[in-house]
């Protein structure tokens, strides 16, 4: 019997989301995905003072505010031909690392291990270990990393004044001078960080884990007792139980635009296009379609430099307020797997090419990224020179334009400025969750999540819980728990409430 699940909407802190499947004979043979909440920040900075966007694209986001901020000086930066000291790259790289550690902290824990207890998974061994720790609230590892996070949190306090929603990052650097007594603040507190990931989510110190390049070398570790009884160890061997290696294929074509700039210039994970080899990086070939979105204005692709931001409600076959990025014309992934194989990782590059793009992989270097980020903040601050300065003063420009591309948790994050007469002409915003989680194109190419969904089987449609093992691994933002379900097991089409 052929049905229709629609699960929606998602609480999602950039834009709500619905997921709409089509399942013959339970596997999923049709996928669309919608974002179902329009705010049009683009629309609201157009004729404001360019500065004013660092106010408010900050609060794009709930989550990741700060790479906003980023990707807005950076924009600035570029349109105004400002400088930074060496000083504002580290702060600036430390303030991203510790967002982003704290993002991925917060999708393993709260949004993906939770799906563990999942009634389907009752029966296999350990399922009591992960209730034990995961259960929401009262878990033991999810009152730990509560902890951590607010430890994490008070290193962008004492650096960035605060968050969410700071301003410390300026087209010339960053506002905020550190002292010597704040530095070592840091470093205490990093120390409890390495404690928490030490001790429970790897079970030994960060650089054994580290060491790990190939599958082997994981399962060689999770032959010590104390590896595979950390939360990370928890993962694989549970991971491998339900089998998420071998769901959520995802694109042979991932994307970063380099993350964390070194003062010369140099990225310390590198940029460019992972297509079984390593190729050049070009913003330039960067377009968005809208031919299934709920705009109007242009059809095939433009280049988000030239982007448009009309709505269109009725218009004819639309289904989402997202916009489908594509680079090359191509659908591209992001996300940490994509940033750890730019960079030739070498257990990335082990682990893809034995499962490729999977849920699986996916879970897995966004755990590995986050011990590599916090192993590395510690140089950054080893680099900061109390006595040098930390903002270069710029000069506006009357009529200029600027591109601020960074590396958000979850992705490419693109800023796109263009000034007239001292004014935001256009302003144009890709996140993440855009590429990921587009709808159709042009071509009428399905975007990433909809190409994973698809050929997906499904055991339990009343209960699609392989469905979210792969919306979950692209992290859109969301904390969920089904609430009610309209519709019976006999319905053609039911609608799940999250």
């Amino acid at each position: 019997m052929n049905k229709t699940i629609t699960i929606g909407s998602f609480s999602r802190i950039e834009g709500d989301l619905e997921i709409k499947v089509e399942l013959e004979n339970g596997k999923i043979t049709k996928a669309y995905t919608s974002g179902t909440m329009f705010r049009g920040f683009e629309r609201i900075l157009k004729g404001r003072d360019p500065m004013d966007s660092l106010v408010f694209t900050c609060r794009v986001c709930g989550l990741c505010g700060l790479s906003h901020s980023a990707a807005s000086s950076s924009a600035l930066k570029e349109a105004y031909k400002a400088e930074m000291p060496p000083n504002a790259y580290y702060v600036k790289n430390i303030l991203l690392a510790i967002e982003n550690i704290a993002n991925h902290l917060t999708q393993i824990y709260m949004f993906f291990m939770v799906d563990f207890l999942n009634k389907k998974y009752k029966d296999i061994s350990d399922y009591d270990i992960i209730a034990k720790r995961y259960t929401p609230f009262t878990g033991e590892s999810q009152k730990k990393v509560i902890y951590a996070r607010k430890k994490l949190l008070e290193i962008m306090g004492i650096i960035g004044g605060k968050w969410p929603n700071s301003l410390v990052m300026q087209p010339g650097g960053v506002t905020k001078t550190l002292s010597l007594s704040e530095i070592v603040s840091c470093y205490g507190i990093l120390s409890e960080i390495r404690e928490f990931l030490e001790n429970t989510l790897l079970g030994c110190p960060m650089e054994s884990w580290l060491e790990n390049r190939s599958f082997s070398d994981i399962e060689k570790w999770m032959d010590d007792e104390k590896n595979a009884k950390s939360d990370l160890g928890m993962f694989i061997n549970f991971g491998t139980k339900t089998g998420l290696s071998e769901i959520g294929a995802g694109s042979e074509k991932l994307l970063s635009c380099g993350a964390y700039e070194e003062p010369d210039g140099t990225f310390w994970l590198k940029s460019g296009l992972y297509d079984g080899s390593w190729l050049p990086f070009e913003q330039i070939k960067i377009e968005e379609h809208i031919a299934y979105s709920w705009y109007e204005g242009y059809d095939g692709g433009i280049h988000p430099s030239k982007g448009i931001t009309i709505p269109n409600t009725r218009k004819e076959n639309a289904y989402s307020w997202s916009k489908s990025p594509r680079y090359n014309n191509e659908v591209i992934e992001m996300g940490p797997l994509a940033r750890m194989l730019v960079g030739n990782n070498p257990l990335a590059s082990d682990i893809f090419k034995k499962n490729g793009s999977s849920v699986f992989t996916r879970q897995l270097m966004r755990i590995h990224e986050t011990i590599m980020l916090a192993g590395k903040i510690k140089d950054w601050l080893d680099n900061i020179d109390t006595e040098s300065p930390f903002y270069i003063k710029h000069n506006k420009l009357k009529d200029c334009s600027g591109i601020g591309l960074i590396e958000a948790a979850r992705g490419m994050l693109g800023h796109w400025i263009s000034v007239v007469d001292n004014r935001i002409f256009n302003y144009q915003i890709i996140t993440p969750t855009t590429w990921n989680f587009s709808p159709r194109d042009s071509a009428g190419n399905p975007g990433i999540l909809e190409k994973s969904l698809t050929n997906l089987e499904i055991e339990d449609p009343e209960n699609p819980i392989e469905m979210y093992h792969v919306i979950r691994s692209f992290d859109p933002c969301m904390a969920c728990t089904v609430h009610s379900v309209r519709g019976t097991k006999n319905d053609a089409s039911f609608h799940l409430t999250i």
